[in-house]
């Protein structure tokens, strides 16, 4: 059985989580905080899974840092990051990054640099820092930027895949996805914008020759929280 499809994204571990991923063959599970030894305890239960380690922090705080100045931000960020690698050393890959701006292209340069200088310190003591974190709805569509968006990030691209680090991304949308009119025209209702959004990308980066390495949903599903009647 393939191994490519996201697994469970698990914000406090319990026995459930344990019990359901036992036969999933994920290829990562996302475990944000988790305590001492219980990565391990996820790798257990599904024997050749890889596990992402999220190191929780407000997202407007990592992003004030990286808006100043994002070779520091990205550098602050791996010592976070390499001091929660201590308590579960069997981590695959880190994170601290979460659902970045994406409303400039100034602001997604930014973001570029802050990722790459967090997986270079990563790296250099050894570990894999794990990059994006767009939310659904980011990127933009090359089909209706020209690929602005997305050129401007490939840099982090290319260095993600010469060390070997994962880039994630979320896609969330029900049925019916409603977007306070912040999305482009046409798109207002289509989960499609939400859920499909990165085959595209994906497609413009290969058309271009660009290269994407290890890639993967690390959040994905239904956001009830946006859910219309239907």
């Amino acid at each position: 059985m393939s191994r490519e499809f996201a697994g469970l994204h698990i914000n406090k571990l319990e026995a459930a989580h344990l019990r359901h991923i036992g036969g999933m063959r994920a290829g990562w599970h996302t475990m944000l905080d988790p305590a001492q030894g219980q990565v391990a305890e996820v790798k257990a239960a599904d024997p050749g899974c890889k596990v992402l380690d999220r190191t929780y922090i407000r997202d407007q705080d990592y992003h004030a840092r990286v808006w100043q100045n994002p070779e520091q931000a990205g550098q602050w960020a791996a010592g976070v990051a390499l001091a929660a690698a201590g308590k579960n050393p069997q981590a695959d890959a880190h994170i601290i990054q979460n659902e970045p701006p994406a409303d400039s292209i100034e602001w997604i340069r930014k973001i570029a640099r802050a990722d790459i200088a967090f997986m270079e310190a990563m790296h250099a003591q050894g570990r894999k820092g794990a990059i994006g974190a767009w939310s659904g709805g980011t990127l933009q569509l090359p089909s209706i930027d020209g690929g602005a968006a997305i050129r401007a990030y490939v840099p982090t691209l290319a260095k993600a895949k010469e060390l070997g680090c994962p880039l994630v991304v979320h896609a969330y949308s029900p049925l019916t996805l409603f977007m306070g009119g912040t999305a482009p025209s046409g798109w207002d209702y289509n989960p499609l914008y939400f859920l499909t959004r990165w085959r595209e990308i994906v497609a413009w980066c290969r058309a271009n020759g660009v290269a994407i390495g290890n890639f993967f949903y690390s959040e994905w599903g239904q956001d009830l929280g946006f859910a219309k009647p239907h």
